[in-house]
This record gives structure tokens, C-alpha cells and sequence, in this order.
């Protein structure tokens, strides 16, 4: 089964965080001189932060699209903003 966006109708799979492989990599930068603070950036550990920052944007996107549709069908602000 595809996931989908039940509002705007995106799949999963045509959703893009607008990152490269790149910003992924220097996201992983710690920029210390101590070894303990650095981070392996192999291509699996690389990947696998891609995909957890796909995660939490799509939950974003989700997020999103509901209060834009509650505000259309209300008319009304929703308070709570998540950010």
C-alpha cells in the first residue's frame, strides 16, 4: 500500500526533503578535535539519517496539510503553532 497525503494526495515516494546526499553528510559534522564526539559518515549511516529526516518531514507535511485544511473548511487560525 502507498502512503499517501489524505489532503494534498503527495505519495510518500514523490515526497523530497530538498536535501543532497551532501547536506546529509555535513549535518553529521561534529567539529570537534575529540575522536569520542565524531560520527562515522559511511554511506549507510548517511542514508539511514536521510531517511529519519524524511520521516519527520513527511510527519511535518502531514502536520501541515490538516491545519490548512481545518483553516480553509473554518475560516478560523488554528492557536497552536508546532514551530
Amino acid at each position: 500500500m502507498v502512503e499517501q497525503c489524505p489532503y494534498c494526495e503527495l505519495e510518500y515516494g514523490d515526497f523530497r526533503t530538498g536535501l543532497t546526499y551532501r547536506d546529509v553528510y555535513e549535518m553529521l559534522w561534529s567539529g570537534s578535535e575529540d575522536p569520542e564526539d565524531w560520527t562515522y559518515k559511511r554511506r549507510h549511516t548517511i542514508l539511514g539519517k536521510w531517511h529519519q529526516l524524511k520521516q519527520e518531514l513527511w510527519e511535518l507535511h502531514l502536520e501541515m496539510c490538516r491545519r490548512q485544511a481545518e483553516y480553509e473548511a473554518s475560516g478560523e487560525p488554528d492557536d497552536e503553532v508546532p514551530f
